[in-house]
């Protein structure tokens, strides 16, 4: 499975990989294809990638602690009971997104975006309208005229909050 070149990936996490077998530190790295890891202390190779749609299934934040989330993969072809993988690492939910930004559009599995035409407060005080996709990532602000041309992203992992201006 080991086949993509470093260069390849859009960003890289230095994380801990948990299992029966002790704690293990990685370089978690995420591509606009797949996902892959790397064992730091063996040399800079990658160990092991799992292509969005074939290999790797999803990936989920462990609810009873902020900084854990798990991978569930095929580790071969034709597995029919998915592998999961525990990681740790402190900027999560950026890990996530980066995943999720790519994972989505390639899973193979329904996605939906909600549009709602809304209004934009400047910073001088002036409303203007604007078209926002709701999305798994974050918020799209989207040309009114052309949904397809993207001006923004809010990504959830940089937001501290969402509230009602009237």
């Amino acid at each position: 499975m080991a086949t993509s070149n470093s260069s390849d990936f859009v960003s890289r996490y230095y994380v801990v990989k948990s299992s029966w077998r002790g704690k293990y530190k990685r370089v978690f790295m995420v591509g606009k294809r797949e996902v892959a890891t790397i064992n730091p202390s063996s040399g800079w190779g990658i160990t092991n990638s799992w292509r969005y749609g074939e290999d790797f299934l999803e990936i989920n934040p462990n609810p009873a602690n902020d900084h854990e989330f798990s991978i569930s993969v095929k580790k071969a072809p034709g597995d029919k009971k998915p592998t999961t993988m525990s990681f740790s690492i402190n900027c999560r939910a950026r890990l996530i997104s980066d995943v999720l930004q790519y994972h989505i559009p390639l899973s193979g599995q329904p996605h939906s975006e909600t549009s709602y035409h809304v209004q934009k407060l400047g910073t001088q005080g002036q409303r203007c309208g604007v078209q926002l996709l709701i999305t798994s990532v974050g918020v799209k602000q989207v040309n009114p005229n052309d949904s397809s041309h993207v001006l923004c992203t809010y990504r959830y992992c940089n937001m501290s909050g969402m509230g009602l201006v009237e």
